[in-house]
């Protein structure tokens, strides 16, 4: 069965930042436990031509297949928020960000290259944050200035 778009409507209205690199990319938590994304709140703070329709039109099969592997309802994936925006199930977002900036993909495969041939990956955000808190600032200057 298909993902309907809108499907149920919530009370939820995420408005909560979790990913640093996506400022702009706003997270709510349901009662039970679920996360969701404002999807309509992000393409407009991007001002993307895309819509969430079409999200879920021109992935398809990589949603149905996500849905089916999560156990996600087919009404519950994309639901409408008292804002009328439609929110997204967030195991969904990297899909969806895939969409909407398909560098992002890119960067998503060079990392699961990495996992699969080295054992382990770690995300630019998580080596910048580990140098801030272990090297000090004099250390920090000399890589910026080439000097190690």
């Amino acid at each position: 069965m298909p993902v309907v778009v809108p499907g149920k409507s919530t009370a939820l209205q995420p408005s909560e930042h979790s990913f640093p690199e996506f400022p702009d990319l706003l997270f709510g938590v349901t009662v039970e436990g679920t996360s969701f994304f404002d999807a309509t709140d992000y393409l407009q703070k991007i001002q993307s031509p895309a819509s969430v329709a079409d999200f879920f039109e021109q992935y398809k099969a990589p949603i149905a297949s996500l849905v089916d592997s999560y156990g996600i309802k087919e009404d519950e994936a994309c639901m409408l928020a008292p804002n009328k925006h439609l929110i997204v199930d967030g195991n969904l977002v990297y899909l969806f960000i895939s969409f909407v900036q398909p560098e992002f993909l890119a960067y998503m495969c060079d990392q699961m290259q990495q996992l699969f041939t080295t054992g382990f990956c770690v995300s630019d955000t998580f080596i910048y944050n580990l140098a801030k808190t272990r090297l000090s600032k004099e250390v920090l200057q000399e890589i910026i200035n080439g000097q190690v």
